[in-house]
């Protein structure tokens, strides 16, 4: 039941981080941008660690392509 709450919350990240800003005007939707690059970060970090390794399975694996796809290819 916890991999199941775990996989739902790190979906939901990455959920967070597909959300497109316009960062060539640095004063728009500041909170946001920040909230991004926070979670951005959380995420990278936790798949660093041990734990968070295991989050990197075929399920989760589109998830994570997609984020990387919107964010890397706009």
């Amino acid at each position: 039941m916890l991999v199941n709450k775990r996989d739902a919350l790190f979906k939901q990240k990455l959920e967070i981080c597909n959300v497109l800003f316009d960062f060539e005007d640095p004063d728009v939707d500041i909170k946001g941008k920040e909230q991004k690059r926070e979670t951005l970060v959380e995420l990278a970090e936790y798949i660093q660690s041990p734990v968070g390794q295991k989050i990197l399975t075929e399920s989760t694996m589109p998830h994570i392509v997609e984020t990387v796809r919107i964010n890397l290819f706009r």
